[in-house]
Formats: structure tokens, sequence, C-alpha cells
């Protein structure tokens, strides 16, 4: 059996190392808490969907409270539930050297829009 990956609570097993590094390195997956209300909830979905469309340029396309969206060299998912904000974001060739740092603009974010303000 290959190296494995642990990506959230499922690990897939690869055929080589080098893959396999290509292989996690491709996406970010984040849950964080919140305490926001209804409303607040709402008023952050639809934030984050502007902040999306208009500062990067993204695609986006709203189902319920989940965020389907898109650009050049990414692709992705936002979800907001009672208690948590679910994100995925899938990098493409290009963007993989800057998960790092695109990690923590994403956290940088999402904690503005989990504020409540």
């Amino acid at each position: 059996m290959g190296p494995q990956c642990t990506i959230g609570s499922t690990q897939h097993n690869r055929v080589s190392a080098a893959s396999q590094s290509d292989y996690c390195m491709s996406a970010i997956y984040l849950s964080e808490s919140h305490h926001l209300d209804a409303d607040a909830q709402e008023r952050a979905l639809q934030a984050l969907h502007d902040y999306l469309s208009q500062n990067l340029g993204a695609n986006v396309m709203r189902h319920d409270a989940e965020l389907v969206f898109s650009g050049t060299g990414y692709s992705g998912t936002v979800s907001l539930d009672e208690e948590k904000v679910h994100g995925e974001l899938k990098l493409g060739l290009l963007m993989r050297p800057m998960k790092g740092t695109i990690t923590r603009e994403i956290k940088a974010v999402l904690a503005t829009y989990l504020e409540g303000k």
C-alpha cells in the first residue's frame, strides 16, 4: 500500500510519494465555528458572495446556505450551517505554491464575516 493522506476524516491511498504530495497540496479544507443567528448568517453569506465575485472575480452560484464558486486557477464551496462554516478550495497547478498564503487569507476573510457585524 502506498503513502496515505488524511483529508477531513477520509484517508486516501496513493501510488507514489510525489503523486501523494501533489494530491494533498491541491486542496484547502476549513471548518470554523460561529455564533451567528439566522439573519447574521444570511448577511455573512451575501457579503462573502459579494467579496468572491467583486474582489476576486469569481463566478459564484448560491444554493440555499452554500456558495459554489470558481475563478482562474481555483474552485470551491462554502457552506454555513447553524454552528459551523465549512469550506473547500481546490487549487490549480499555478496556485498550489501559494497554498499557505491563500489559507491565511481565507481564514482572515472568514473571521471578518463570522463576526456578525
